[in-house]
């Protein structure tokens, strides 16, 4: 029998697909069945098993998201992605991680049965092939992850926030901030507000920009005070008295 995990924050589909597909005929055991992303890998991660079928949209922890924690700890199970969006995106993210069964929901007993056939000649073959990518690959695709991330706020550092620069790398929020620590070595919201004080400096050089309510709404902020409030803590001085000093050097 080969091992199966069903991961669905739709209670409906893990319960139906556990007690009402005939798993054992076709060869497979339910060893386990969540209903969210992060319950599943604490399991994953110190369970082996065989097959994973797992919705890619679901809150906090997405199944992008799962199959990318899976495949960095070189966990290679069979992965079959369950979505109720027919989206060229999380397919193609789903393919650089070797994933190659997506179904779109709701599944019927044949799109399933014939899926698993598949997934059951796969993990029969000899010299079964390692689904996951080597420790390069992934180390690649991280770097242009990451480079695609901070190129997006050096363009929108007056509107990035960890919402939309998640949404622009198509990313759960929550797993991009951890993803942004651990591969930049520092968080995101530090290196916004970096960003967005380098081009502080910049623009009180410029003489053209006069008046610092001006400047500190370019750079995102409501209003001078939060802008003065905020350079002070970075530099210890505020705009005025940096745009003065910088005069008299002048």
């Amino acid at each position: 029998m080969y091992k199966i995990v069903i991961v669905d924050d739709d209670m409906d589909v893990p319960m139906s697909l556990s007690n009402y597909f005939p798993w054992e005929e076709n060869g497979f055991e339910v060893a386990a069945k969540f209903f969210n992303g992060s319950e599943a890998l604490k399991y994953l991660v110190n369970h082996e098993v065989d097959v994973i079928i797992c919705d890619i949209c679901m809150p906090g922890i997405s199944g992008i998201d799962v199959v990318r924690e899976l495949r960095a700890k070189g966990i290679a199970s069979q992965i079959i992605l369950l979505s109720a969006y027919k989206d060229f995106q999380y397919a193609k993210a789903a393919m650089f991680y070797g994933v190659r069964h997506y179904i779109v929901k709701p599944a019927t007993y044949s799109e399933i049965l014939r899926t698993l056939n598949i997934v059951k000649e796969d993990l029969r073959g000899e010299g079964r092939v390692k689904m996951s990518p080597q420790k390069g690959q992934v180390s690649t695709y991280h770097a242009k992850i990451l480079s695609q991330i901070k190129a997006y706020i050096d363009e929108h550092y007056d509107t990035a926030t960890l919402v939309s620069v998640a949404d622009t790398v198509n990313m759960n929020a929550s797993y991009l901030s951890r993803f942004f620590k651990e591969n930049a070595g520092e968080n995101l919201s530090t290196y916004i507000t970096r960003v967005r004080m380098e081009n502080a400096i910049r623009m009180l050089r410029d003489v053209h920009l006069k008046n610092i309510y001006e400047i500190g709404d370019k750079l995102g902020y409501g209003n001078s005070k939060s802008f003065t409030k905020a350079f002070k803590a970075y530099y210890g001085i505020t705009p005025q008295e940096y745009r003065n000093s910088f005069s008299g050097e002048e």
